[in-house]
């Protein structure tokens, strides 16, 4: 599905939705509870149930994030970013890391299956029907234009018809 919304998506250099919010990463074993503050800083706090270990990111332009943490750096690519959910797709991987941020996190979006539906309800179905409404629009226009058009067609043709009949009316009384 990323591919797919990836038109309606944010920058990750928006540095007002991804810095010093608290982003819940979303597994799929539900068990613990990661969150993660990228903070303006560069620093990145990941707590883990609680348990705080603190790392650094970095912003690398076209859409690129710089993680370190510990011994280990981590390259991710953008996949998808709103002010809910951001999606970073694992450099040369097909794996994507799914985040949801707190605030909807506690009001119910906790599941890969309801970021999922919440995505396509947001951005696929509310477009494809804002799609359907501009093609009904489109059409309506289209078909009064017509009507216009017709209308004037009709009115031009009942004066030429009227205009040959008075001139034949004429024509028959000029040459008796």
């Amino acid at each position: 599905m990323i591919p797919r919304i990836q038109l309606y998506s944010q920058q990750l250099d928006n540095m007002t939705l991804l810095a010093d919010q608290q982003w819940v990463m979303l597994n799929k074993e539900n068990n613990s509870r990661v969150v993660y503050i990228f903070r303006k800083n560069g620093q990145l706090i990941i707590s883990n149930n609680g348990k705080v270990d603190k790392a650094n990111w970095e912003f690398l332009g076209n859409n690129t994030l710089l993680v370190d943490q510990g011994k280990e750096s981590y390259l991710y690519k953008h996949g998808f970013f709103d002010e809910t959910v951001l999606v970073l797709k694992v450099d040369g991987m097909d794996d994507y890391v799914v985040f949801v941020n707190e605030v909807k996190f506690d009001k119910g979006v906790k599941s890969l299956e309801s970021i999922a539906t919440s995505l396509e309800n947001k951005y696929i179905k509310k477009n494809v029907n804002n799609d359907i409404s501009i093609d009904a629009k489109t059409l309506r226009k289209e078909n009064i234009n017509n009507v216009d058009n017709s209308g004037s067609f009709d009115n031009i043709f009942w004066f030429l018809l009227a205009f040959i009949l008075g001139l034949l009316f004429i024509y028959s009384i000029a040459f008796r």
